[in-house]
């Protein structure tokens, strides 16, 4: 019961960052460049990299975003399905890999 559960809030928060992702990529976007100018200084400045309305950044934070809400998504699906269980990982006792 305790797998449906954490599906259903994996499911649910995955889908939510999927539905904000703008906003969600935006604020993500602020909130790196800061971190970025702050770490970096003027260098950061040179390479774009604290300016979160260039395309290619804006692109950056955008896919990552999409990307961990469908890992979210997937680890949804894995705590509803449950483990791939193909049987026991150790060997028979007839198995000639135990045998001296």
């Amino acid at each position: 019961m305790t797998n449906y559960f954490i599906s259903l809030i994996f499911a649910l928060v995955g889908i939510l960052v999927l539905v904000f992702n703008k906003s969600l990529s935006e604020k993500l976007g602020v909130f790196y460049s800061h971190r970025f100018s702050m770490t970096f200084g003027k260098l950061a400045n040179i390479l774009g990299w604290d300016d979160p309305t260039r395309p290619f950044n804006k692109f950056l934070y955008r896919g990552f975003v999409i990307m961990a809400g469908i890992i979210l998504l997937v680890f949804a699906v894995a705590a509803f399905f449950g483990t791939n269980f193909v049987g026991p990982s150790t060997q028979s006792t007839d198995s000639l890999l135990q045998q001296h």
